[in-house]
């Protein structure tokens, strides 16, 4: 099911978006949630609220690059074809991949408890990017939060990612043993996600364009 494309109700207030079925489906109607919640705007106003708190987070900072405008872009892009807008993600960018795009970082249950925070904080600070400052209807923050909880949730890749005892700093120089074994945890892992060899590929190209050392990795794949 799924609302008529005039999404202003009597008054001028905003239709109620009714959020049938799956999401799925919701998807696929008309773009009531995009045009509701009032366009590109919306969602810009969104994730600059969130990287803003990002910024000052000791925990998350060092996971994102020094400039984070293409950081905002391109989480605003993504958010707003999602809910309906224009495919302009996509059609930069391709297919979201999100588990594999975040593969390269340690992301444990405090990391996504503190990105969920954020992201938390931000929507309830939400209004309706019509000038009015109108709240953010119930069901669409609700349908919006569940969203996040379950993408955040989902990039889990380390649930003891933050260890309250870190050990001894890791030898200069790895022994014959510490080769090995990072070998088999790096085939272990690619066969637990089921990785393209492309994009095994891709995610090593990014490593070794930061200065990272992948030459273990690579030999794992051999």
């Amino acid at each position: 099911m799924s609302e008529p494309d005039n999404v202003v109700g009597k008054g001028g207030q905003p239709a109620r978006v009714i959020l049938r079925g799956s999401l799925r489906e919701t998807m696929k109607a008309p773009p009531t949630v995009y045009r509701t919640v009032g366009g590109q705007d919306f969602f810009d106003a969104l994730v600059d609220r969130f990287y803003d708190a990002v910024e000052r987070d000791p925990l998350l900072r060092p996971m994102y690059p020094r400039d984070l405008r293409g950081s905002r872009e391109r989480l605003a892009g993504f958010l707003a074809q999602y809910w309906g807008g224009p495919p302009r993600y996509s059609e930069k960018r391709g297919h979201p991949r999100l588990r594999m795009r975040h593969l390269p970082f340690v992301i444990g249950s405090a990391e996504r408890d503190a990105w969920m925070e954020h992201m938390t904080a931000s929507l309830d600070a939400a209004t309706l990017a019509d000038g009015t400052g109108r709240p953010l209807p119930d069901e669409i923050r609700a349908a919006m939060f569940d969203h996040f909880d379950n993408a955040a949730t989902h990039l889990i890749n380390q649930p003891d990612a933050t260890p309250v005892d870190e050990g001894p700093p890791a030898p200069d120089v790895l022994s014959v043993d510490d080769i090995k074994a990072r070998m088999a945890d790096g085939r272990r892992r690619l066969a637990e996600h089921d990785i393209p060899a492309r994009d095994v590929e891709q995610r090593l190209a990014w490593k070794e364009a930061r200065g990272v050392d992948t030459t273990v990795e690579r030999r794992g794949l051999e």
